[in-house]
């Protein structure tokens, strides 16, 4: 090896090496032995000192790679990646590269040279990231995340493994290009969804505008789930290549928040109009929110009971026992609580209530507030005090009351009765029997009656009649009783039974009672609880439905009742098909039924009605479905409110960030003027040399100033989200415009002819639309042809439901394929002018934008510019 060799050798920043075979002889370079951490002595030049330094596990490849090269005559490079021992212990990556330089005569390789790289970090590095691919590949799994990308070029599209699990179908599959509409969607929709996701592709196309989008698919499994995708359209030279973006199951979440609205307002409902006192209580007693019962239950107005704390109104002997419980329920030992207590009206009498007390915490477990549910119990305490006053006195009859076991020969004289009728009856055995049976029915038509039933039919069953007892009170019996007949067959009495069924006859008329409260709470119910019969020839009808069919459907129940055409009649002729076919696929998976339909009465504004019931199948192979239907009319429109305020929200911060760019980029130019201005101040060599500089620094501290000036107006419309309209009129606008400018002598050539109409009257904000017309007129003029007189005219007209202000010059014209994608950039001239300075058009650009409209231009250099602007 020469001087030039041996010098390269031992001074390179990479490791070489050089092995003698003959002589069995290695020499390193003093750079590969520092990449190991040894110093030049340390590291004796031998074959074994080298692959001592291999790791174990790796001395076989690095081998076998050396086999190959020779074997191969050096066609297989000798080249490996493999793990290094240290000094230090630690384990580095070596790149190590080589090659025979010399071959003996007989193929047999002499010398072998070569070099060594630490390439420890890189292998780090790549380690790294395959631990993050494989996070991000777990992080996807689980949140349900897939990615797409449709090829518009090549008319391909792409689904990640995550997309194909959500739409459930094999690993392999491929997704059709035209799958949907042939423009490269390659998504498989739900029919209800397909629309949607057509517009904003063919959008996406045209435009580049990225969509995101809640839709309904239908999986290969036939699953229906509710999915998220966002889309993002990629351009070449102004066409538009590629589709792209991410498809999400949220299902379950989408769901979730249906089941918690819905949850939410049937919660407002139950506690507006339940039939008992409800309320909302803070942790500290006060009433939070009560509704009208608990107001006519103790006298308070709700603003008076939002004053008083719960404490304040019980009886003072309840009081300790109702906050035990309380404290006990925050400190977790119970979770809710009732108790029968006394509250204190507002006249001063006592009110006994049943109160059910239960704790609402957040998400984190800390208690919010309490849910209080207060039942009048006043008439049933008072009810039950007389009712234990009546116990005590005939508690002894009543203990041993049972079935009464009787016979009458043929004349209903009564020859045998159980002991147990005195229990029954308060007569004495004794004086019942030899007695006629017609001397205890409380009515003899009750006795006639059962009398020619057992001749008919030869026994009775729960043949219910009123007896009388000893003091002439009525007790509602039940008889089973049959004929008696001797062993030649002849007839000779009556045999039976009786039951008290006076318990049972309380039950029943309580069941009437209650039947009553249910149709008169089905009448105070918002909505229509109903009953609806669909049968497998396609007739269906109303078999029950509540009042409020008057209201939703003007309809009566009995117009319904056996013809559920005049309701389908109603239904918003767009919203029918999908409404017959939730029920139909109720019908035939006897599934919940749930859906949201619009209904459209002639002359009556246009409702949101929203149903729910559940299937039951008849003998009949009928399906009865029991449900209620209630008008969401007012939750729809909050629900477009809050979307238009999102919307709105998400411009205005789209703005803000774009703006943050401009900030960044124009307050740079700046402090790079002050560096580099200050640098060359500090060296200047004498006085004059500073105060030029001086002057430069001036003029730089100007522009910023300016520059902060126009980003401070710049932000004060950015950042306007509601601002105020007042109605004006756009010719006197368009006048004092004209006027202000023809004060200016510079400006004084300049025809400028207003052809708005004089009473055209718009909503606009007073200062952006003076802004706005003093801009681009003045614009036009700056800009007019000094070979011809300036002429502008401005004009005003409706397109599309939207007035738009529209101002044509025949000045210098702007190069629109050059310019059209910088004309509203900030600091952007086309025209060498001393006055312009690129701010006007951004600033008005940004004001239009602000108001909710948008600015078209067009121009033909040394012809003239035509702005339209969208109020």
């Amino acid at each position: 090896m020469d001087a030039i060799g041996n010098a390269v050798f031992e001074n390179a920043l990479i490791g070489f090496w050089e092995w003698q075979i003959p002589e069995d002889a290695v020499q390193l370079s003093e750079a590969f032995k520092k990449v190991f951490g040894y110093n030049p002595g340390e590291l004796e030049n031998t074959p074994s000192a080298f692959q001592r330094l291999i790791f174990p596990e790796d001395v076989e490849s690095v081998l076998n790679n050396y086999k190959q090269h020779v074997h191969s005559r050096g066609n297989v490079p000798l080249q490996s990646e493999a793990r290094y021992l240290h000094k230090n212990g630690s384990v580095i990556w070596i790149k190590c590269a080589g090659e025979v330089a010399v071959w003996d005569k007989n193929g047999t390789p002499i010398r072998v040279t070569g070099c060594a790289i630490d390439i420890t970090r890189q292998k780090v590095a790549e380690e790294r990231l395959a631990k993050t691919e494989n996070l991000l590949n777990l992080t996807n799994q689980v949140a349900r995340v897939g990615g797409w990308e449709v090829d518009l070029v090549k008319k391909k599209a792409r689904w990640s493994k995550v997309i194909k699990q959500i739409y459930e179908v094999p690993d392999d599959y491929e997704p059709r290009f035209d799958i949907i509409t042939g423009e490269g969607s390659g998504f498989i929709i739900h029919e209800a969804s397909r629309k949607l996701i057509d517009d904003a592709t063919t959008e996406a196309i045209k435009t580049g505008k990225s969509y995101n989008l809640e839709i309904k698919i239908t999986t290969a499994q036939g699953n229906e789930l509710w999915t998220r995708v966002i889309g993002h359209a990629e351009f070449e030279n102004g066409v538009c290549k590629r589709l792209y973006g991410t498809f999400q199951d949220i299902d379950s979440q989408k769901r979730m928040r249906e089941e918690f609205e819905i949850g939410e307002q049937q919660f407002r409902s139950a506690f507006e109009n339940a039939t008992i006192g409800m309320a909302l209580v803070s942790l500290n007693g006060n009433w939070v929110k009560v509704n009208q019962v608990i107001c006519d239950l103790l006298g308070y107005t709700r603003e008076e009971l939002t004053t008083l704390t719960f404490q304040q109104i019980t009886h003072p002997d309840d009081l300790e026992h109702d906050t035990g419980m309380v404290t006990k329920v925050l400190a977790g030992e119970i979770n809710n609580y009732q108790i029968e207590k006394r509250y204190i009206h507002k006249k001063g009498n006592i009110v006994w209530a049943l109160l059910s007390v239960s704790l609402v915490r957040d998400n984190n477990g800390l208690p919010l507030h309490f849910v209080s549910q207060i039942e009048n119990i006043t008439l049933r305490r008072s009810a039950e005090k007389k009712l234990r006053e009546s116990e005590a006195k005939y508690r002894k009859i009543f203990e041993n009351v049972q079935d009464v076991f009787y016979q009458t020969d043929v004349n209903g004289i009564v020859t045998e009765i159980s002991p147990s009728i005195e229990n029954y009856s308060g007569y004495k055995r004794d004086k019942i029997i030899g007695s006629h049976v017609e001397n205890f029915y409380y009515y003899p038509e009750d006795r006639e009656k059962l009398v020619e039933h057992l001749k008919a039919h030869g026994k009775i069953s729960d043949f219910q009649v009123r007896l009388k007892t000893a003091t002439n009170e009525i007790v509602h019996t039940s008889i089973n009783a049959h004929l008696l007949f001797d062993d030649d067959g002849n007839f000779y009495g009556f045999e039976g039974s009786m039951r008290d069924i006076r318990e049972r006859k309380k039950a029943e008329d309580a069941l009437k009672e209650r039947d009553a409260l249910l149709t008169k709470l089905s009448e105070q119910i918002p909505g229509v609880i109903y009953q609806f019969q669909f049968l497998p020839d396609g007739h269906s009808c109303f078999p029950f439905a509540s009042s409020g069919t008057n209201d939703l459907f003007e309809l009566t129940p009995d117009e319904i009742k056996h013809n559920s055409a005049a309701v389908f009649e109603r239904i918003h002729r767009d919203d029918f098909a999908g409404f017959y076919r939730s029920i139909i696929t109720s019908f035939n998976s006897l599934t919940r039924w749930e859906h949201e339909f619009r209904l459209a009465i002639p002359g009556k504004p246009i409702k949101w009605l929203q149903g729910a019931s559940r299937p039951e199948l008849q003998p009949d192979k009928s399906v009865m479905w029991h449900g209620y239907v209630t008008d969401i009319t007012d939750k729809k429109l909050k629900e477009q409110e809050l979307q238009n305020a999102f919307d709105l929200v998400t411009e205005q911060n789209n703005r803000l960030i774009n703006f943050a760019y401009i900030i960044s980029h124009n307050l740079r130019t700046h402090s790079g003027n002050f560096e580099i201005l200050v640098k060359l101040l500090q060296e200047a060599e004498n006085r004059e040399e500073e105060l030029l500089l001086l002057s430069h620094l001036e003029k730089v501290s100007d522009q910023l100033s300016e520059t902060i000036m126009h980003l401070n107006e710049v932000v004060s419309i950015q950042t306007s989200i509601s601002l105020e309209r007042t109605k004006l009129n756009l010719f006197t606008y368009v006048e004092k415009a004209i006027s202000q400018l023809k004060n200016n002598s510079s400006y004084r050539d300049a025809q400028i002819v207003n052809k708005v109409a004089r009473g055209l009257e718009i909503k606009y904000n007073p200062a952006y639309i003076e802004s706005i017309l003093f801009n681009f007129l003045s614009n036009s003029i700056k800009y007019g042809d000094p070979g011809k007189q300036t002429i502008i005219v401005v004009s005003s007209y409706a397109e599309g439901g939207q007035q738009v202000l529209e101002i044509t010059d025949n000045g210098l014209g702007i190069d629109l394929q050059k310019n059209a994608d910088k004309l509203f950039g900030m600091y952007k001239t086309f025209h060498e002018h001393s006055d312009g300075k690129g701010i006007g058009l951004f600033i008005t650009k940004s004001q239009v934008e602000a108001m909710g409209g948008k600015i078209e231009v067009s121009s033909e250099v040394g012809q003239g510019t035509t702005f339209k602007i969208y109020l």
